[in-house]
């Protein structure tokens, strides 16, 4: 804007300049949109026949995830840090989608606990989980206690999984408890 002061810093009397009227607009679509992000919370508990210790040994070992559990297409132990400590990338997927997350997880045996937490993913934002491995009063069973935490980047992904992750969480805890099963007949 051309300034149209004089030299002593006054306005002359015919440039002064014209107030300008703002208005307020206010547009129907005038709210606040919800997060594209989605988050999820699942916990599950369920005694079964096997003892923790077995049980244990089934989640601990994450590179054999993709032998036995629904939607599993590849699992890789990408670096270990030390026994307890590691890297690990699951491939998920379903028909020709699939996706991939690499996760660092922390065993420890003492306290029977498996715990993962997301370090890369283009399809969650979040996806912590805990496994613990308890004793019964029965010395032949234990009871799984399994916590899940996970949001969504994408607002599409998340709509299509809100319907069936609960679902998928069961059939993947009733894969856990075959695959002990299974290692247990063989022995």
């Amino acid at each position: 804007m051309a300034s149209y002061a004089s030299a002593s810093g006054r306005w002359p009397s015919s440039s002064r300049p014209l107030a300008v009227a703002t208005q307020q607009i206010r547009t129907f679509f005038n709210f606040k949109l919800p997060s594209l992000e989605m988050e999820k919370t699942v916990d599950m508990y369920k005694v079964v026949p096997h003892t923790p210790e077995q049980m244990y040994q089934v989640v601990a070992e994450v590179e054999k995830y993709d032998q036995f559990l629904p939607f599993c297409c590849r699992s890789t132990v990408l670096r270990q840090h030390s026994p307890e400590k590691f890297d690990a990338q699951l491939t998920v997927g379903f028909k020709v989608f699939q996706e991939k997350y690499t996760s660092r997880v922390q065993l420890d045996p003492e306290a029977l606990l498996v715990k993962a937490e997301l370090l890369d993913s283009d399809l969650f934002s979040r996806m912590d989980s805990t496994w613990h491995l308890q004793p019964t009063k029965d010395p032949s069973q234990c009871r799984i206690v399994f916590h899940v935490e996970f949001a969504m980047k994408s607002a599409l992904h998340a709509a299509a999984i809100n319907t069936v992750f609960e679902d998928i969480s069961k059939q993947q805890m009733a894969a856990f408890v075959r695959r002990a099963e299974s290692l247990r007949s063989r022995r």
